[in-house]
């Protein structure tokens, strides 16, 4: 399914069998093995304003989520759809009509955005912020150490050691295995979930902390009394361990600055 379309954030009647059935997606171009897309197919999608967006396919599956006593089990019953770069300005331009405070080129992430832009943002172009699991399954991509693809971060990502203290580019670094750019590093990226402790043992499909709290980095500035959300990937100005597959840390979702920014899912159930 490389390449197939997708027109204002929504995949086109052909792209939406490729995903369900195997008939329909032998008449898309799918091997008839497969059935649905393979990990690290991409679409585009054509966004409100006309901007267009990458996205790449994450198959189901199962992964050890987190570190140390941490560490559990996750399973995902269904694919989805993850934006191959971090969201850029042109596209925050495209379809929400202006763009926060920053100077950057607009092939740069977008920064300044709360957990609450993002979520409007989402809302009109069709769009989702991913999960906490999806995010982190997304981001290792069959993966088990700190950094995907290489497993250099220097080859990976931005962050304090090489961004002189500045956002870059979306796509200038390695990508992972199934060809995402950016997770580590660059900016911190908004997840959907709650940030609150991980539920003991195996678990399918999580959704996140039901409430949230404040994050043990976050308290120490002054967290949220309301709870936060879940940010991963660190950022450039992140040490090298803040920007681990599994480093997670919370904010409010009113917050918004220079560091934080995110990228959209597609979920099946969206199309």
């Amino acid at each position: 399914m490389k390449g197939t379309e997708m027109k204002n954030g929504r995949m086109s009647r052909v792209a939406v069998a490729g995903c369900m059935l195997l008939a329909a997606a032998v008449a898309a171009g799918v091997p008839e093995a497969s059935g649905e897309p393979k990990a690290g197919d991409v679409a585009t999608i054509t966004l409100p304003g006309g901007a267009t967006m990458e996205m790449v396919w994450c198959p189901a599956g199962t992964f050890l989520m987190g570190s140390g006593y941490d560490k559990h089990p996750v399973t995902l019953t269904k694919g989805f759809w993850m934006g191959k770069y971090e969201v850029t300005k042109a596209q925050w331009k495209s379809v929400m009509g202006n763009t926060p405070p920053d100077l950057r080129e607009e092939n740069h992430p977008v920064v300044w955005v709360s957990w609450d832009d993002c979520q409007q943002f989402c809302r009109k172009a069709g769009l989702s912020l991913p999960t906490e699991a999806q995010w982190e399954y997304a981001c290792r991509a069959g993966s088990r150490g700190p950094y995907a693809g290489t497993g250099n971060l220097d080859d990976m990502g931005w962050y304090l050691d090489n961004s002189r203290v500045q956002t870059h580019p979306v796509g200038t670094k390695h990508p992972n295995a199934w060809g995402i750019y950016d997770m580590h590093g660059n900016v911190s990226e908004w997840c959907e979930d709650w940030y609150g402790r991980y539920p003991g043992g195996a678990v399918t499909d999580p959704q996140g902390s039901p409430s949230g709290e404040a994050s043990s980095v976050e308290w120490l500035f002054g967290g949220s009394s309301e709870g936060e959300r879940v940010l991963r990937g660190g950022a450039w100005g992140s040490l090298s361990t803040q920007c681990t597959s599994d480093f997670r840390v919370g904010d409010s979702t009113s917050h918004a600055f220079n560091y934080l920014g995110f990228r959209a899912v597609r979920n099946l159930s969206e199309e």
